[in-house]
């Protein structure tokens, strides 16, 4: 029999480090693995919406289907009294109580004696203060027209911004849309600075800039639908390059699923509630005055689809036109008020 000696050279010290090197990341991928699969196992549970996403990394998100008697349990107990508030729980502003407030009271699960109120009135004079425009000459921007539709919306943009001399924020629910209109018009050398939404920069600062320089124009998506509140004439008008449909997720899908009619009744109220959001942008205090311009012609008499009046009556403001010499002469108005005032 004959006997080896183990000689501790230079050499086999690193080969028998990384031997042990290598078995301890094969054995932490095994239990990655382990740990995965009894995940997985213990997510078969038919309560909830399980998917993976791939942005950053494999993530696996996990959503109850049902969250209505959780909130219930929360927020409705006979010891406690709530009050819910907000400028967006109404999904249309006409019809019956429940109606007007139905998605809402749906997914929140709310009990049969809650009171609900008619939707306060605003004190601020959209009648007066405000118009609203509705392009009718785009195209429907589907996926077999969207190149036609950037190409067109540019040049309906273009004659926009001459009106309010910039001053105007336009709200995209895509960024390469927005990063598309941002490079056409940065390069088309018109008289105000456009500016894009920046993840290098922060918010408030550019937000600041925007409102320093008044004839700025502000391109943003995300958050600029609903975070932002910026009073006077750095902000006269609001751009609504399409209608804010929601991308379809696991949990949109769920709800459209659960419904005979998943356009009218989710797709739509979603989409109504984003874009009250964003037009909510405009009038933030009673001296205030703008406009706001849909370019998307689904909200247009042409196309006349199944949700133009519930999304036309959503909005505040009722002086609605098609027709861009109307909304040039009011501004021409509000402008000549602002002069005599």
């Amino acid at each position: 029999m004959r006997t080896y000696y183990y000689r501790p050279i230079r050499e086999v010290k690193k080969l028998v480090l990384r031997i042990r090197s290598a078995m301890l990341e094969i054995e932490m991928r095994i239990n990655r693995r382990l740990e995965c699969l009894q995940m997985f196992r213990n997510l078969e549970n038919k309560e909830c919406l399980v998917w993976l996403t791939t942005e950053k990394g494999i993530r696996v998100n996990v959503c109850q289907k049902d969250i209505s008697r959780e909130i219930g349990r929360l927020l409705f107990t006979e010891s406690r009294r709530t009050i819910l508030t907000s400028a967006t729980i109404t999904s249309q502003n006409s019809g019956t109580l429940s109606q007007k407030y139905g998605y809402f009271l749906n997914n929140l699960g709310c009990p049969e004696n809650i009171c609900v109120s008619e939707p306060k009135k605003s004190p601020y004079n959209y009648d007066k203060h405000t118009m609203l425009y509705v392009s009718d000459t785009l195209p429907c921007p589907n996926k077999r027209n969207r190149t036609t539709y950037r190409k067109e919306a540019i040049k309906e943009i273009v004659k926009l911004l001459s009106i309010t001399h910039g001053r105007t924020l336009i709200l995209f629910t895509a960024k390469d849309d927005m990063q598309y209109v941002f490079e056409k018009l940065s390069n088309m050398g018109l008289p105000y600075k456009i500016m894009v939404q920046d993840d290098s920069t922060s918010q408030e600062r550019r937000l600041e800039k925007f409102q320093n320089n008044v004839d700025s124009v502000l391109l943003g998506t995300g958050t600029y639908w609903e975070g932002i509140n910026i009073k006077g004439r750095s902000l006269s008008q609001v751009i609504i390059f399409k209608l804010p449909f929601h991308v379809p997720d696991p949990i949109v899908e769920y709800k459209m699923r659960k419904t005979d009619c998943p356009l009218m009744d989710v797709a739509v109220p979603e989409m109504i509630i984003k874009l009250k959001q964003g037009v909510g942008r405009l009038i933030r205090s009673s001296e205030d005055t703008g406009i706001v311009s849909i370019l998307d012609p689904r909200a247009s008499k042409r196309l006349n689809t199944a949700y133009r009046e519930d999304t036309l009556a959503s909005l505040p403001e009722k002086n609605v036109t098609e027709d861009i010499s109307e909304l040039e002469e009011f501004w021409h108005r509000i402008k000549e008020g602002d002069k005599n005032d």
